[in-house]
């Protein structure tokens, strides 16, 4: 489905059967959030265990204590790696932006970007491509054109940041 994602039943086929016209499908509006896998649950644990950002641990000051500390790992965000391996994806496909990120819940977070308009920390998880890749496993997701794939067309990221190409992988470790 990397070139031809696959397409809803026929909207006339559907309004034939309720005998009504029926209200706007994604197909129709051109963007589709993801739904929830069923596993999700099983996956939300494993990635608030990894506590990529690391708050997890994060402790409250200490009315004793003159400086607030932290226990546990540090935050993985701007990893010196993740910003190498963004970096040279954006060379490497000579792209305006690129970014490496984890769902959580219902946001997609930023571990690492290059190039992005400032500010832009998280994303909701409706309007995240990696919802989508989520729900592919093992196989991952690919979408060549965004602007010609009918999950994505006229979502917020084809239209508001110019997102065209999209590669993504569910890492092993988040295949539950």
């Amino acid at each position: 489905d990397i070139d031809d994602p696959p397409l809803p039943p026929a909207r006339s086929a559907l309004e034939a059967l309720a005998g009504r016209p029926l209200p706007p499908t994604p197909f129709d509006e051109r963007a589709w959030p993801a739904p929830h896998p069923p596993n999700e649950s099983n996956r939300q644990a494993i990635v608030s265990h990894l506590d990529l950002l690391g708050t997890r641990h994060a402790q409250s000051p200490s009315t004793t204590s003159l400086s607030s500390s932290r226990t546990g790992p540090p935050s993985l965000e701007n990893h010196p790696a993740f910003r190498s391996l963004v970096q040279r994806c954006r060379l490497k496909f000579e792209t305006q932006f690129s970014f490496l990120a984890v769902l959580d819940d219902e946001q997609l977070l930023f571990l690492s970007t290059g190039g992005f308009p400032p500010g832009l920390d998280t994303l909701p998880r409706s309007v995240s491509y990696c919802a989508h890749t989520i729900l592919n496993e093992e196989r991952g997701l690919v979408v060549l054109d965004t602007h010609r794939d009918w999950r994505f067309a006229q979502g917020p990221l084809a239209t508001d940041l110019g997102v065209r190409f999209y590669a993504g992988a569910l890492p092993p470790a988040l295949r539950v």
